[in-house]
């Protein structure tokens, strides 16, 4: 704590439950298997995940690298970067947050991260891209099966339309011959 005269004058400071953190962070989910992390930036510890069970006492913290990636695979995080660990490809962005694609095992993942509590920790999402892409993919499906449609009876309506002046025409170049 800060003084009017800028000197410190105290420290404050907080607990936070484990659970409490688990149980946030638990609950933010993308797609069908997409987890979210909360890291410790400077370590690449993970302080929670569903992954971690802290129905026990918690006797190490694992790094991000040591954990597996979402869905059926046995690749963890560690198995996305080459050299380093996926922590210190995220570590050295300094904007506060981005996305990254990367892959492992034959999969593709994005990754999106957010820098929380005063950059000391990131937000971190996992998702498998083709959880990502096929619901687009089914909507860009729909939308082109009704612009085929939709282009099919402009097709008929103008095909209806020349028939109706082809007719005209002839009528009317009769009338006009007699």
């Amino acid at each position: 704590i800060v003084g009017p005269n800028g000197q410190v004058v105290g420290v404050s400071g907080a607990d936070v439950l484990m659970s409490s953190l688990q149980s946030i962070v638990a609950t933010i989910q993308s797609r069908a298997t997409g987890e979210a992390f909360l890291v410790h930036r400077a370590t690449g510890n993970v302080v929670a995940s569903r992954q971690i069970d802290t129905s026990f006492a918690i006797t190490t913290i694992p790094l991000i690298d040591s954990l597996a990636l979402p869905g059926e695979t046995t690749s963890t995080f560690a198995d996305l970067a080459s050299g380093g660990g996926i922590v210190a490809e995220l570590v050295s962005d300094a904007s506060g947050g981005g996305s990254l694609a990367a892959s492992a095992g034959g999969d593709e993942y994005q990754l999106v991260w957010k820098d929380v509590w005063e950059g000391a920790y990131l937000l971190l999402t996992c998702t498998r891209v083709d959880e990502i892409q096929a619901p687009i993919e089914s909507q860009l499906d729909a939308i082109y099966d009704q612009a085929a449609a939709l282009f099919g009876v402009s097709l008929l309506i103008s095909a209806i339309c020349l028939g109706v002046i082809v007719v005209l025409v002839l009528v009317l170049s009769t009338v006009i011959s007699k």
